[in-house]
């Protein structure tokens, strides 16, 4: 469906930044805040910051929900980690922001904010007439206002005010005045720094577009964040309000305060939602600003910690936070991010469909592996460095996630990536001078190991599957690289073939090279193609007979699903081709055989269909079987 046909209202946002604004903290508290990714948001200055509803409603017009991002015409973009990452200064890459959500939030407040418990009961919102398990914000101020700031309640102080910063700006609701006591225990000081706060409130801002787009009048989340990514990509919009000057601070949300403060109060000036659709519907690529972030003066101010960090703009991932999902859909709108065709990855890691779950008054559960479909989002962040869609970027920092419990069941998604150079087993890092697209036929890559917790699925790969795997693959998949150990390949290659090893029943491969049939590989110029919704021909050729969650291998299997990985052509469950003349095969091998050695050209033997070794033994155990007794 068109984007364009569904009309979009806005009538209120649940952000509240003169609400946060108006809360004075004292110096010891601003100091520890000062520590934190939060500090650029103690720099908004106060007073009252109208929002032009009626522009966010017309942008939000050409939003398409189900690949979650922005189309005009021919042109797609996407709001993404990049521009959170410049536009908030909020971490794009760390742990995510899920867990378990306790059944009581009575006890996280008291054990957060060393209050009684009768105080945190307090501070509890009422909603309906019933007791909610949100904080009421108004609450959690005028109670922290009223204790003196010492030594020793500093730390809560601190977690009472990011608290109140949360629930006004970043992670607001349509109750307006709540905030989740879910949140608490990721505001140690210590620690904040390693979450990834972007993707997160990335994550609830395109949840909340996606609820307006189906008629909701409220738009929840950081909705700043969505106002100054319009003025930094459609140079049309900067036009109506006669913006002529570009912000060069980092990040980019304070500079185009400044900008924007004395224009927002005038209610006059406020352009109509027709103004602003038509003029985003006339827009043409020229209009559109791909590049925004590479003007001068603004990558220079990019802090170590986010130059670290920018390979995550590459990862085809979802961004969490609890419940709420959303695709970071880079590898349809990878124009923005500077690459070419030829630099960006195709078939692998396919989005699921989003099946997101409300927040209900049911608790303790854990949104991590609340059922298959959040379980399948948090492995595949735990496992980001896996996902990156352009072909050359090293990925060396390491990750840091939750720990998995070693009997955790964690359904995975694994990605078909293309042939690369051989392998390396070194710590993740960034490769910063990758950043810029390089001709894909002098660039390699390489991505290593992802420190991920160990499971009974999975374990890292040592140095000698390093030496073990390439004697398998002279080009070896990247895939291999990453989580593939040699205990879960289905498949092996049999030495050089002899005149004695066809006596004992031994299979040979299928050559790779064939210049027809029906391919699995990414580069076939012919033949039916497994590329994903990227590719501009092929024909999809999943045609399993298991409508399920398989993520590995791409099979064509009409049978039970016994196999595991690999591309796997077989219609039945393992019994003979009775069409196959095997002592012909046998004396068609031998006879090529010699002739190589002889200097004789001879025609190749036949092929024959790969088995694994399981495969084998079953089709033996059935011939068995299949003997008639005398």
């Amino acid at each position: 469906m068109d984007p364009e046909t569904v009309f979009v209202d806005i009538t209120s946002f649940a952000m509240k930044l003169n609400k946060f604004t108006h809360w004075t903290v004292d110096p010891r508290v601003k100091e520890e805040v000062e520590k934190t990714c939060f500090k650029y948001f103690m720099r908004f200055p106060e007073g009252k910051l109208n929002m032009p509803n009626k522009m966010i409603a017309a942008l939000l017009r050409f939003y398409e929900n189900v690949e979650e991002h922005f189309v005009f015409g021919d042109t797609k973009i996407d709001l993404g980690l990049e521009d959170v990452m410049y536009i908030t200064g909020l971490p794009i890459d760390g742990k995510q922001i899920s867990g378990i959500e306790p059944k009581d939030p009575i006890d996280t407040i008291v054990n957060h904010l060393a209050v009684s418990p009768v105080e945190a009961n307090d501070l509890l919102l009422y909603h309906n007439g019933k007791k909610s398990h949100d904080i009421c914000l108004k609450s959690l101020e005028d109670k922290f206002k009223n204790i003196a700031v010492t030594e020793e309640n500093v730390n809560s102080h601190v977690k009472a005010y990011l608290l109140f910063l949360l629930g006004n700006l970043l992670f607001t609701t349509s109750s307006f005045d709540s905030v989740s006591a879910i949140y608490l225990p990721f505001l140690e000081v210590h620690d904040i720094d390693s979450y990834a706060w972007g993707a997160a409130v990335l994550a609830t801002l395109k949840v909340s577009m996606n609820k307006v787009r189906q008629g909701n009048k409220t738009l929840n989340g950081f909705a700043y964040l969505l106002l100054v990514f319009a003025f930094e990509r459609f140079k049309c919009l900067r036009k109506i309000f006669e913006l002529n000057i570009l912000p060069s601070q980092f990040p980019l949300m304070l500079g185009w305060v400044n900008l924007t403060f004395k224009t927002f109060k005038v209610r006059s000036l406020m352009p109509s939602m027709t103004t602003c659709y038509e003029k985003l519907r006339e827009m043409t690529d020229e209009d559109v600003d791909l590049l925004p972030y590479k003007r001068d003066g603004l990558e220079v101010e990019l802090p170590d910690q986010f130059k670290r960090q920018s390979w995550m703009v590459y990862a085809k991932v979802y961004t969490i936070c609890f419940n709420n999902i959303a695709k970071h859909p880079v590898h349809i709108c990878w124009k923005q991010l500077g690459l070419e065709r030829g630099h960006v990855r195709k078939s692998f890691g396919n989005f699921k469909r989003i099946n997101l779950q409300e927040r209900g008054p049911e608790k303790d559960k854990d949104w991590r592996k609340f059922n298959p479909f959040y379980t399948n989002c948090n492995t595949r962040w735990t496992k980001r460095n896996m996902f990156l869609i352009k072909k050359d970027v090293i990925a060396h920092e390491p990750l840091v996630n939750y720990v998995q419990e070693e009997d955790d069941e964690i359904e995975t998604e694994e990605p078909t990536q293309e042939n690369t150079s051989p392998i390396s087993t070194s710590p993740p890092m960034c490769n910063l001078e990758s950043a810029t697209p390089q001709d894909p036929s002098t660039s390699s890559l390489r991505v290593s190991t992802p420190q991920v917790a160990s499971t009974s699925r999975f374990r890292a790969p040592t140095p000698r599957d390093e030496v073990q795997v390439q004697t398998l693959f002279s080009n070896p998949p990247e895939a291999l690289s990453i989580e593939k150990s040699l205990e879960v390949l289905s498949f092996q290659i049999s030495p050089q073939p002899t005149d004695d090893d066809f006596d004992n029943d031994h299979f040979k491969e299928h050559d790779e090279d064939d210049e027809g049939g029906n391919h699995n590989d990414e580069g076939d110029e012919g033949g039916n193609h497994n590329d994903d919704e990227d590719d501009e021909g092929g024909n999809n050729n999943n045609n399993n007979a298991n409508v399920g969650d398989d993520e590995v291998g791409n099979n064509n299997i009409a049978d039970d699903g016994d196999d595991e990985v690999g591309n796997n052509n077989n219609a039945d469950d393992g019994d003979d081709n009775h069409n196959y003349d095997e002592g012909e095969h046998n004396n068609n091998v031998k006879n090529y055989i010699r002739g190589e050695r002889e200097g004789i050209l001879r025609p190749k033997p036949p092929k024959r269909t790969v088995y694994s070794p399981d495969e084998v033994l079953r089709v033996r155990n059935r011939r068995k079987l299949r003997k008639p007794k005398n």
